[in-house]
């Protein structure tokens, strides 16, 4: 009997730990068009809507930068009221591009970089531009252009500490490495460590050890490649119970622990719309409030809803981008 209790008090701890932990959140519901900041205790206390989400940031000052799609705004959010905020300024997709007419393109990228500015990425114009602190472009950087072009050709480009760019050319399965002037210096193969070399590429996070962290988006995985760029590791749905129902994998997030948070997109179809998984393959947080529908992107929040530091940011260096 004694055995008995044990076995079910061992099982109760196992079955509560993915909940044990509590978050502050910002979120982007992409499915549902609206930005969030959630509490740790589950409350929703500021809601703002937008015609797409695809990422966003809480800054420092408790402001708050996001894409849209077509552009990308910063604001200040009315915490007190819950909703709604104070515009800072607004940059559009294609703003001073050479090409005319203007092809149709999409932002998917807004991540902060260094002194105030933020790296935006364009499908369709294909230009890295770096916006400064007012929202004007400060440098731009022309990109390689896909075999197919097409307005989601892109997605999550990120900035290394060797001040080069990892730019996930997402319908190719191919992530481009270019330098500060534009000079490709790496291209690594995403596609053949997935089912299908289409749509693998999402985003790619540079580790310590020249190692990379890689969103596979609807190939349903994880990887983490090595310096020779080998998979060292790899989570899919075989790893993972049944109801996390893996569906459309998009921004992952390293932890100074060592776990790695992740976006389960779902589009509403799976409970769990978010977790933190540890390297042994162990969920020890997770996301499931009904209410979430398609989350493209979420941040860890302090109490007071500014940036948490448990997140492993990469450093920048102070090196700008070239100019036009």
């Amino acid at each position: 009997m004694k055995k008995s209790i044990s076995v079910l008090f061992l099982l109760f701890v196992l079955c509560g730990s993915a909940q044990a932990k509590k978050y502050s959140l910002l979120l982007a519901d992409h499915t549902q068009k609206m930005l969030l900041i959630r509490s740790a205790n589950g409350n929703i206390v500021w809601k703002h809507p937008s015609p797409s989400l695809f990422e966003a940031w809480v800054l420092e000052d408790g402001s708050i930068v996001y894409s849209t799609g077509k552009t990308v705004e910063k604001i200040f959010p009315d915490l007190k009221e819950g909703k709604g905020g104070t515009p800072v300024w607004s940059y559009r997709y294609g703003t001073d591009a050479s090409s005319a007419p203007l092809p149709k393109g999409t932002i998917y990228t807004c991540t902060p970089v260094r002194d105030g500015n933020f790296l935006v990425t364009e499908s369709g114009t294909f230009r890295l531009v770096e916006i400064n602190s007012m929202g004007k472009i400060a440098h731009t950087i022309s990109l390689p252009r896909p075999r197919e072009e097409s307005s989601n050709s892109l997605r999550l480009t990120r900035h290394t500490p060797r001040d080069t760019f990892l730019v996930p050319y997402f319908g190719e399965g191919h992530v481009i490495e270019l330098d500060i002037s534009g000079k490709q210096v790496g291209n690594v193969n995403i596609g053949q460590h997935c089912k299908t070399q289409e749509n693998s590429a999402y985003e790619a996070i540079p580790l310590e050890g020249d190692r990379l962290l890689v969103s596979c988006g609807p190939q349903n995985r994880v990887i983490i490649l090595n310096a020779d760029r080998e998979v060292e590791w790899k989570l899919t749905d075989e790893d993972l119970p049944s109801d996390v129902n893996l569906y459309w994998i998009t921004k992952v997030i390293p932890l100074k622990n060592g776990n790695i948070i992740i976006c389960n997109y779902c589009k509403g179809k799976a409970k769990i719309k978010a977790f933190e998984i540890t390297p042994s393959k162990e969920i020890v947080w997770q996301l499931q409030d009904a209410w979430i529908k398609g989350l493209t992107t979420l941040q860890l929040l302090t109490d007071e809803y500014k940036p948490s530091h448990d997140e492993l940011r990469q450093p920048v260096t102070q090196v700008g981008l070239v100019d036009p």
